[in-house]
């Protein structure tokens, strides 16, 4: 704490602001139908292309942006504010901290995948077989993500907000017609 005092002190002698010595100070802004804040996040929590920020989040990002045409407009909207939610719900985690790690990102951004598919408007419940579908293919043509404790959460999390009828009538049969 006395290091980053003696910083703030000499930096304001020195006539720099705190911007220019921590210029992530506050974090990366999240945007609407824009996946640079994957990129600051990586700036701020170094992790490489096997990272969550750009080995999941951009690539998952970008591939919606390429398909977002495919989408009904109730899709496209639900695409819109599940991408905006996800940055918005890590933003948190994108300002200089010492104890964030690779390992507390990707658990932070898999924390957040079911609140987001589930309570933006409409819900990822609600959406038509075809955009379902468009949605799955598109994210696995997007990233295929390792399987782990914490990319199992979000299947389980999405059945309990949507309910076991959405998965036995709606998921399922979208799940077994991706290719």
């Amino acid at each position: 704490m006395t290091f980053i005092i003696t910083i703030l002190i000499s930096s304001t002698l020195l006539g720099l602001s705190t911007t220019q010595i921590f210029p992530n100070l506050t974090g990366c802004e999240p945007k609407l139908g824009d996946c640079s804040f994957f990129r600051c996040m990586d700036n701020t929590i170094p992790c490489g292309d096997g990272g969550y920020a750009l080995g999941y989040g951009i690539k998952m990002c970008e591939g919606f942006q390429r398909k977002k045409s495919s989408f009904s407009l109730a899709g496209q909207q639900w695409l819109d504010d599940v991408l905006f939610c996800e940055q918005t719900a890590l933003q948190p985690w994108s300002v200089p901290n010492p104890f964030y790690t690779c390992s507390t990102l990707e658990s932070a951004g898999a924390v957040h995948h079911s609140n987001c598919w589930t309570k933006s408007s409409p819900t990822y419940c609600s959406l038509s077989p075809e955009d379902l579908s468009n949605f799955l293919v598109t994210a696995r043509q997007s990233v295929m993500p390792p399987v782990t404790f914490a990319s199992l959460i979000k299947p389980c999390d999405v059945v309990r907000e949507c309910g076991l009828d959405f998965y036995d009538e709606v998921l399922l049969d979208t799940l077994l017609r991706v290719d």
